[in-house]
């Protein structure tokens, strides 16, 4: 579906693969961070909601929002 990289890190680049879900996209991060998986869904026009996982665990929660 698509690739992309994680700003959270402005020294680390965070590489992952999109991945299309039945109710929502995964961004599936390349090793060493392959155990973290971001679950998006879609909230409204240019809103997503997003559940950061660790090993299929439910960590945190964030939101995006499309900018520019």
């Amino acid at each position: 579906m698509g690739e992309g990289r994680d700003p959270r890190r402005a020294l680390l680049r965070w590489p992952f693969r999109l991945e299309e879900r039945a109710d929502h996209v995964a961004l599936i991060y390349d090793p060493p961070f392959c155990l973290w998986v971001d679950e998006l869904r879609p909230a409204g026009t240019d809103l997503w909601l997003g559940t950061a996982t660790l090993g299929g665990r439910p960590i945190g929660r964030f939101r995006m929002v499309r900018t520019g």
